[in-house]
């Protein structure tokens, strides 16, 4: 019934969600390929995975990764906080209005659909442990970034080790979903009060 009120939308939809998911499925699909080649498919095998984690510049990028996307996400929530507080509690300023309402042009704000606070710094979180841009211009030649690490292999072509690390992160970031998902189901919902006109009607009944 659904696929008979989208019509010929189905087609341009199938084709669109294809062009998003097919090459990732195809590249954690060549992260268990025994071969050393990214296209060429020599044979199932884990052998990429312990070599990912016996990676030493890997895990160092990591690190440096997680420093900045933890020390980001303390800092900005923090000051996003208290500037919040102090916008509706004692000020109404309209350039701070528009200064703060700025970001909301990004894309990346539509995922804030958790509490304010926690949506706040995940977003944080998660635009500063991926941050390429930023990070190219800034960070120096010995204490590179996780991404700024991947970029540098894989301009000479993606290898299987970066395939079993992006498969990693995938997991991981699905993991995450699913747990904040879960989370919001079993969170209690607060009940809108009733109108003026229900409350009278359920006065007089109870009368």
């Amino acid at each position: 019934m659904k696929r008979e009120r989208l019509g010929w939308l189905w087609l341009p939809m199938v084709v669109c969600f294809g062009f998003l998911y097919i090459p990732i499925v195809a590249l954690v699909v060549m992260s268990f390929n025994s071969g050393k080649s990214a296209l060429n498919w020599k044979g199932f095998s884990f052998r990429w995975y312990p070599e990912l984690f016996n990676d030493s510049d890997i895990g160092q990028a990591l690190l440096n990764s997680l420093i900045v996307a933890v020390g980001t996400t303390v800092v900005s929530t923090v000051l996003g906080t208290m500037l919040a507080v102090g916008l509706v509690r004692y000020t109404r300023s309209t350039a701070l209005d528009a200064l703060v309402m700025s970001p909301a042009i990004l894309p990346d704000l539509m995922l804030a659909i958790a509490p304010a606070v926690a949506a706040g710094a995940l977003l944080s979180f998660t635009l500063s442990i991926d941050e390429f841009v930023i990070a190219f211009f800034t960070s120096g030649p010995t204490s590179p970034t996780l991404p700024i690490e991947i970029y540098s292999r894989v301009r000479f072509g993606v290898t299987p080790e970066i395939n079993a690390l992006a498969t990693i992160l995938l997991l991981i970031s699905a993991l995450a979903v699913i747990a904040v998902a879960v989370a919001v189901g079993r969170s209690p919902k607060i009940e809108a009060p009733e109108t003026g006109a229900s409350a009278k009607t359920e006065k007089t009944h109870d009368e």
